[in-house]
């Protein structure tokens, strides 16, 4: 036999489908994507272009399900906009996220290799449950580690990095 919350839960779903009940929330996503560098001793956050970036809404009921198509990639500058992408969530506020997908080394990333990348970020945005309608980020993400490796080059001159210093050697 059914329960009454059972029943009011299915009436809720089908309103919410037939109309629009829930909370929806309009957004728009600006960012800029940074892979920290290492050289040496020093640490340098650079701008890193061909970055993939996903926008999901994860579902507390169902499946998480992509609210932009197509992804995008970042700019020369790192950059990237999502525009007009609309939330919505049956009986709680939308909890949006984004996957970056990367060549920046991240030890911890579970997620590898997603269309020629080989690293998966995952950022989660704060959304207000007092104020739907704002809905606007403006992200600065930082994204892994890569490591500067001595470089030899063929013939008399070679390039190496001492002390955070770039030598061209003849």
């Amino acid at each position: 036999m059914f329960s009454y919350a059972l029943i009011i839960l299915i009436c809720l779903i089908i309103l919410k489908n037939v109309n629009g009940i829930g909370i929806e929330i309009d957004m728009t996503i600006h960012g800029t994507v940074y892979c920290n560098f290492h050289l040496v001793d020093k640490s340098v956050k650079a701008r890193l272009q061909g970055a993939l970036i996903e926008v999901w809404e994860e579902e507390q009921v169902s499946h998480d399900k992509l609210c932009c198509d197509p992804a995008k990639l970042t700019d020369e500058n790192g950059m990237f906009v999502a525009e007009n992408i609309k939330e919505d969530e049956v009986l709680s506020a939308p909890d949006p996220y984004i996957i970056v997908y990367h060549q920046c080394y991240t030890p911890t990333s579970k997620n590898r290799i997603k269309k020629g990348h080989q690293y998966a970020t995952t950022v989660y945005l704060p959304v207000n449950e007092n104020d739907h309608t704002k809905g606007k980020f403006d992200l600065e993400i930082k994204v892994g580690i890569a490591v500067a490796a001595r470089m030899r080059a063929e013939g008399k001159e070679y390039v190496e990095i001492k002390k955070s210093q770039l030598i061209l050697l003849k």
